[in-house]
């Protein structure tokens, strides 16, 4: 979808950021890269269906970071939790 095409009722794009950081609660063999961030736009209803929707758009390969979501330029935590 192209922002320019029409959205259906209800929805908007939101602008996703992904960080992700290791920390020191793995061991050293285990430690992924230190850091790592991706970002990309989802079309969704509100925060929360973005933030769902981006968890399976990512392409990062997390494996024990720290990760924190960034919709809009906001910190977004999940609230299914």
């Amino acid at each position: 979808m192209y922002i320019t095409d029409e959205l259906p009722e209800g929805y908007q794009v939101y602008q996703i950021r992904i960080t992700a950081e290791d920390g020191p609660h793995l061991p050293a063999e285990f430690r992924p890269l230190p850091y790592l961030e991706e970002e990309f736009e989802v079309v969704a209803t509100s925060p929360q269906d973005a933030h769902e929707r981006a968890e399976f758009a990512h392409s990062l390969r997390l494996s024990g970071q720290l990760t924190c979501y960034f919709i809009n330029g906001e910190v977004h935590l999940d609230e299914r939790f």
